[in-house]
C-alpha cells in the first residue's frame, strides 16, 4: 500500500470542505498612487516625560482662569454689591437722617452719626458679604456671609460715624467755616467712616490682603463722597442727592 492512512466515513455525513491555499495579495505601483495623503497628526505634549522613558506622555489638564480674569470678576462683583448696598442704605437712612433731622446737642449728634454710620456699614457689609454666595447660588454661604458682613459692617460703621463726626467738628473749630474748610473737614470725616466700614469687611473675611483692600477701598470711597458732597449740595440746594452719591 502506497498510503497507510485509514479513512473512516459514516453514511450520510458530509465531508468537510478542503481548505484551498490563500491567494497572494499583490500591490502594484498604480495602487500606491491612489492612496490619499493625510497630514501628520499634531503632537501633544502637555506633560513631561514618563520616568524612565524619553517619549512624552499625554495628560489632560483643565484650563484654569487667569489671575487677571479672577481679579476683574471679583472687583466687578464687589462693585455691584457695594452699589446695591449703598442705594439700599441711602433709601433707609434718608427718611431718618435727612436735612431736617439734625440733633442740636453734641452727645445726640455723636449718637446720631454713630447710628447713621452703623446702618450704612451694616447694609453695605451685608450685601458685600452675601455677594459671593448669591453669585455661586450657595444660599447657606450667602446667608452666613451676609450675617457676618452685617454685624461687622454695623460695628465698624458705628465707630466710624462717631470718629468721623469728631474729626469733622474739630476741624470746623479751627477757623471760620469757609467752603474750603467745610469740604476738607467733610472729606476727612467721610473717609474715616469709609475706612472703618471697609476695614470691618476685611477683618470679617480673615484675610490680610482683604483687610488692606477694604481699608483702601473705604478710604477712596470716603474721599470721593466727602469731596463731592458740598459741591453737589450747592448745585441742587439740598443734601439728599449729595448723600445719595456719597453713600452709593
Amino acid at each position: 500500500m502506497d498510503d497507510d492512512r485509514i479513512e473512516i466515513s459514516f453514511d450520510g455525513e458530509e465531508e468537510p470542505p478542503t481548505l484551498q491555499p490563500a491567494e497572494r495579495l499583490v500591490i502594484t505601483n498604480d495602487d500606491l498612487k491612489n492612496v490619499p495623503d493625510h497630514p501628520p497628526a499634531r503632537p501633544q505634549t502637555f506633560g513631561g516625560p514618563v520616568p524612565g522613558q524619553g517619549a512624552p506622555y499625554l495628560q489632560y489638564q483643565q484650563k484654569k482662569p487667569g489671575i487677571v480674569a479672577v481679579s476683574q470678576g471679583t472687583i466687578l462683583q464687589g462693585a455691584v454689591a457695594g452699589l446695591v448696598g449703598g442705594f439700599l442704605a441711602w433709601a433707609i437712612t434718608e427718611p431718618l437722617f435727612g436735612d431736617d433731622q439734625a440733633a442740636r446737642d453734641i452727645s445726640l449728634i455723636l449718637i446720631e452719626m454713630g447710628v447713621f454710620g452703623g446702618l450704612i456699614g451694616g447694609i453695605i457689609g451685608c450685601c458685600l458679604g452675601a455677594a459671593e454666595g448669591v453669585v455661586s447660588q450657595v444660599w447657606e454661604k450667602a446667608l452666613r456671609g451676609g450675617a457676618i458682613g452685617l454685624g461687622i459692617g454695623a460695628g465698624g460703621g458705628f465707630l466710624g460715624g462717631i470718629l468721623g463726626q469728631l474729626v469733622y467738628g474739630s476741624l470746623l473749630l479751627l477757623g471760620p467755616p469757609t467752603m474750603g474748610t467745610v469740604m476738607v473737614a467733610r472729606t476727612i470725616g467721610w473717609s474715616t467712616v469709609g475706612i472703618f466700614v471697609g476695614l470691618g469687611q476685611g477683618v470679617g473675611r480673615g484675610s490680610g490682603k482683604r483687610v488692606v483692600n477694604g481699608l483702601l477701598g473705604g478710604l477712596a470711597g470716603g474721599l470721593v463722597a466727602g469731596f463731592l458732597f458740598d459741591p453737589i449740595g450747592m448745585v441742587v440746594q439740598t443734601g439728599t442727592l449729595s448723600r445719595a452719591v456719597g453713600i452709593t
